[in-house]
C-alpha cells in the first residue's frame, strides 16, 4: 500500500492538494477490511483543504460487508469489481454501522469513482446515503438486487449521479416492501431508512444525468414523501431507460424540477409525476418523534403552490408491457394530485394525511416525442399546465381495448393550454376534456385518424378553441356535451370527421362557431 502527498507552494501562497492512498488487496480476496482501513484514516485526517483519494486497484474482489464512507472521501474504484458475499448489510454506506446518530447535513463532499459494484441478487440496497452534502457518483456500475434499491438516497443536500449504469434489479411480487426505484429519492424515517436517524431532512440539488437503466422496476424517482416538505431543485437529464416495469421516472412531491432529453424504451408507463399519493406518505411529526429532532415543517393540510416548477421537456418515449406495481394504465406522461375529501387512515405505509385537495400546479409540458400504447400525455386534478409542441403517436402492438386518449384533463384540471400538439391514430378522443376541467386555448393542434372525437369537451370547458386540424374522426370533429361550454369555436378544419363536424348537446353551450371549415362530415355543425 502507497501513500502519496501532494502539497504545492506558490509564492508565499499555499495551494492543498488531495492526498491518495492506495489498496493493493490481493485479486479475489475479501477487501471490506483493507480498504476500511483507509476510508477509516481518511475519516480521522481528511479536510475539506485536503481531500482523501482512497484508490483501490484494478481487480475482481469479494466484499464481506459495508464499505463506510465520512466527510472529504473519495473512493476511486475505476477499473474495480465488487461482488458482495453478506446477504443483510449494504455494500456501500454514508455513515456509521449499523446505526448512524448524526442529524442534519453531516457528511460532506463525498465521492465514489467508477467501479462494478455486484450486489449478487441481495435484498440489500446496494449503495445508501443519508444526511449528506454533497455527495457523487460518477461512471458507477450498480446491477444485481433482489428486493432492494440499487441506490437510496435521503435527507441529503446536493446528490449527483453522472454517467452511472444500473441494471438488473428485481421485484418479485411476494416482496414484503415495495422497492422498485433503481435509485430512490427517500425520507428519513425509520420505515425506509432504518439504519439512520430519523429526521425532516429535505432532499434538494438533485442531479441524475447521463445515466443508463435497464431491466429495472423503476429507474429513479421516489415513493415517499414528507407532507409540506417537496424534493427540490431537481435535475432528471439526457438518460436511457430500457424494459421498465413500472413508471421509468417517477416522483412524489416534487418542485424546481426539470426532467428534459431522456430516452424511455419499452416501458408501460414513462413519467410520472404526483403532488402527493395513497400511500408513502408521512406527517413531519412522525419524523421528528422519532428521531427527536425538531422541526417547523407543519403537519397540517397547506395549500398548495400555484406555480410548482414541473417541466417536462424533449423527452423521447416509447411505451410497452403492463405496469405491475400500481394500478394504472399506460401512459407517457402523468401528472397528477389528488382531492382528499377525507383524511386518510394511518396505516404501516402512510400518515393519516390531512384532508384537502393536493393539486398539482405550474406545469410545463413540451416537445415530447410519446410513441403509445394508452394514453399519451395526462393531467387530473392539475392546474396551470401548459401542454404544447408535443407528438403522440399511437401503437397497435402491444395496446389494449379501452378508451385512450392522445391529452386528457380530468378530475378539475383547470386554467389549462393545450396548444400546438401532433396526435396521430388516437384510439379514442385526440384532446378530451372531462371531470370540471378546463382549458384557456386549445389552439393549433393536429389530429389525425381519431376513433371517435378529434377534440371533446364532457362537464367541461374551453375558453377557445382555434385553428386546429382534425383528418378523419369516425364520430365527430369536436365534441361539446354533458353541460360543457366552449367559448369561440373559430378557424378550425374539420375533414371525415364522421357524423358531425362540430357537436354540441346535452345541456352544453357555444358561445360563438365561425370561420371552420368542415368538409366529409354528414352534418357540417350540430348545436342544440
Amino acid at each position: 500500500m502507497a501513500l502519496s502527498v501532494g502539497l504545492l507552494c506558490f509564492g508565499a501562497t499555499a495551494a492543498f492538494a488531495d492526498t491518495t492512498i492506495r489498496v493493493n488487496p490481493k485479486q479475489g480476496s475479501d477487501v471490506v477490511k483493507a480498504v476500511q482501513k483507509k476510508l477509516d484514516k481518511a475519516h480521522k485526517k481528511a479536510t475539506a483543504k485536503n481531500k482523501y483519494i482512497i484508490k483501490v486497484k484494478p481487480g475482481a474482489y469479494k466484499l464481506g460487508g459495508t464499505l463506510k464512507l465520512y466527510s472529504n472521501t473519495t473512493l476511486d474504484l475505476t477499473g474495480v469489481k465488487l461482488k458482495a458475499t453478506k446477504k443483510t448489510s449494504n455494500m456501500i454506506k454514508v455513515g456509521d454501522t449499523p446505526q448512524d446518530k448524526k442529524k442534519g447535513y453531516a457528511y460532506k463532499n463525498i465521492s465514489i469513482v467508477g467501479g462494478d459494484i455486484d450486489n449478487a441478487g441481495h435484498s440489500s440496497t446496494a449503495i445508501v446515503i443519508g444526511h449528506a452534502k454533497n455527495v457523487k457518483l460518477s461512471g458507477v456500475a450498480v446491477h444485481n438486487s433482489k428486493n432492494a434499491h440499487l441506490v437510496e438516497v435521503a435527507g441529503t443536500n446536493g446528490f449527483t449521479a453522472d454517467g452511472c449504469t444500473f441494471y438488473d434489479q428485481v421485484q418479485t411480487k411476494k416482496a414484503k416492501v415495495a422497492t422498485p426505484e433503481a435509485i430512490q429519492i427517500d425520507i428519513l424515517v425509520k420505515k425506509h431508512m432504518k439504519t439512520y436517524r430519523s429526521e425532516v431532512l429535505p432532499m434538494k440539488k438533485i442531479v441524475v444525468k447521463n445515466c443508463t437503466f435497464r431491466n429495472v422496476p423503476r429507474g429513479v424517482g421516489s415513493h415517499t414523501a414528507v407532507l409540506n416538505s417537496p424534493v427540490s431543485n431537481v435535475k432528471i437529464q439526457n438518460n436511457t431507460f430500457t424494459d421498465c416495469k413500472s413508471g421509468a421516472i417517477q416522483v412524489l412531491n416534487y418542485e424546481n424540477c426539470v426532467i428534459e432529453n431522456n430516452v424511455i424504451n419499452n416501458s408501460p408507463r414513462g413519467i410520472v409525476s404526483y403532488t402527493v399519493n395513497k400511500k408513502g406518505v408521512f406527517l413531519a411529526k412522525t419524523l421528528s418523534k422519532e428521531g427527536k429532532v425538531k422541526t417547523k415543517v407543519s403537519s397540517k393540510y397547506k395549500k398548495p403552490k400555484a406555480n410548482q416548477k414541473i417541466v417536462i421537456r424533449g423527452n423521447t418515449i416509447s411505451l410497452a408491457g403492463t405496469d405491475i406495481y400500481a394500478e394504472a394504465e399506460n401512459e407517457g406522461i402523468f401528472v397528477g394530485g389528488f382531492d382528499f375529501k377525507k383524511a386518510l387512515k394511518k396505516n404501516a405505509s402512510t400518515d393519516a394525511i390531512p384532508k384537502g385537495n393536493y393539486y398539482a400546479s405550474g406545469i410545463t409540458i413540451v416537445d415530447n416525442t410519446i410513441t403509445t400504447i394508452g394514453h399519451g400525455i395526462r393531467l387530473s386534478d392539475a392546474r396551470n399546465a401548459t401542454i404544447t409542441g408535443n407528438n403522440i403517436a399511437f401503437q397497435s402492438a402491444g395496446s389494449k381495448a379501452g378508451d385512450f386518449y392522445g391529452i386528457q384533463l380530468t378530475n378539475a384540471s383547470t386554467n389549462n393550454v393545450v396548444t400546438g400538439n401532433s396526435i396521430a391514430n388516437p384510439r379514442t378522443n385526440g384532446i378530451f376534456l372531462l371531470g370540471n376541467s378546463s382549458a384557456a386555448r386549445i389552439d393549433g393542434n393536429t389530429i389525425a385518424n381519431a376513433g371517435k372525437y378529434g377534440i371533446g369537451l364532457q362537464g367541461s370547458t374551453a375558453t377557445s378553441i382555434a385553428n386546429n386540424k382534425v383528418d378523419k374522426a369516425k364520430e365527430c370533429g369536436i365534441s361539446v356535451i354533458k353541460s360543457s361550454t366552449a367559448g369561440a369555436i373559430t378557424g378550425n378544419t374539420l375533414l371525415s370527421t364522421g357524423s358531425y363536424g362540430v357537436y354540441a348537446k346535452n345541456n352544453s353551450k357555444v358561445r360563438s362557431c365561425s370561420g371552420n371549415t368542415v368538409v366529409g362530415a354528414n352534418r357540417p355543425v350540430f348545436i342544440q
